[in-house]
């Protein structure tokens, strides 16, 4: 069974997420993961899973703007809460936890922005567009690609 919450940050947890987060580097299943240090969580909210023995085993970050530009996803002056990051432990994916995370985060924010937004990278696309897609219902627009010659 899995606890998911809203969080307020203290030393352990951040030692935690940021043991978290290297491990997320060291599996080097999306580019451009880099550890996480305490200035990555000034300023944000923060969401956790903690498995039976009270151990966090996943976690979002997200943090709020207002648009400043118009945009053909989101127009000016919209509300948003982007999604920094969203991680679960490899031995805890694919049991909903990252769906509880994120639907747990959409419930506090829903009367408080008019958008979600993430950018995602990942070397398994497929994966994570059906996540994002087919289980959270986000919409596509984007995708950037590159070919190292």
């Amino acid at each position: 069974m899995y606890k998911v919450e809203k969080i307020e940050i203290t030393n352990s947890i951040m030692k935690e997420l940021i043991d978290l987060s290297d491990k997320w580097r060291k599996e080097a299943i999306s580019y451009g993961i880099v550890t996480n240090t305490k200035e990555d969580f000034v300023g944000k909210d923060i969401y956790v899973a903690f498995n039976s023995r009270q151990r966090i085993v996943a976690y979002l970050l997200c943090s709020f703007y207002v648009e400043n530009k118009e945009f053909p996803t989101i127009p000016k002056k919209s509300k948003v809460c982007y999604v920094d990051e969203l991680y679960v432990e490899k031995r805890y994916r694919s049991k909903g936890i990252g769906r509880t995370l994120f639907t747990k985060m959409n419930e506090d924010i829903k009367n408080k922005c008019d958008y979600i937004k993430l950018v995602t990278s990942t070397k398994d696309h497929e994966r994570i567009i059906h996540f994002y897609e087919d289980i959270l219902d986000m919409n596509f627009w984007s995708a950037c690609f590159f070919k190292k010659l």
